[in-house]
């Protein structure tokens, strides 16, 4: 991850938790650059912003803050990725759709209903 990408405001992800970047730059008595994140989850974080007592940034509950490298997390996300974790991922390719009516569908426009061989597995590629 480069540190240049992460600005305070970011979303970001990591091991599947969700926050937002709060302060991005050094602890004091520690090596390197750090991120301050506000966890969507307040349980998820160690305090509120303040470390050693500096406070750093101000995070939304006591316990929704955390210090973390910026190469533990992720920012961003594919549009493929959203729309996996919104709606799920489609692995039936007549999801949602009533077999019978399929079925009284093909009777009523008299027309064959066919699969094209292959069309899955590069469904499967294309992700």
């Amino acid at each position: 991850m480069v540190v240049e990408q992460i600005i305070v405001g970011s979303r970001i992800d990591s091991f599947g938790w969700r926050g937002t970047v709060r302060y991005v730059g050094e602890v004091a008595g520690t090596d390197g650059i750090w991120l301050g994140i506000d966890w969507d989850e307040p349980e998820r974080g160690k305090h509120n912003g303040t470390y050693n007592g500096s406070q750093y940034f101000q995070a939304s509950y006591p316990t929704s803050g955390s210090f973390v490298r910026p190469s533990k997390v992720k920012i961003g996300k594919s549009v493929i990725e959203a729309i996996e974790e919104r709606y799920g991922v489609m692995t039936d390719p007549n999801i949602g759709l009533d077999q019978e009516t399929i079925l009284q569908l093909q009777r009523n426009i008299k027309a064959t209903f066919f699969e094209v061989v292959g069309v899955s597995k590069l469904n499967q590629i294309q992700r």
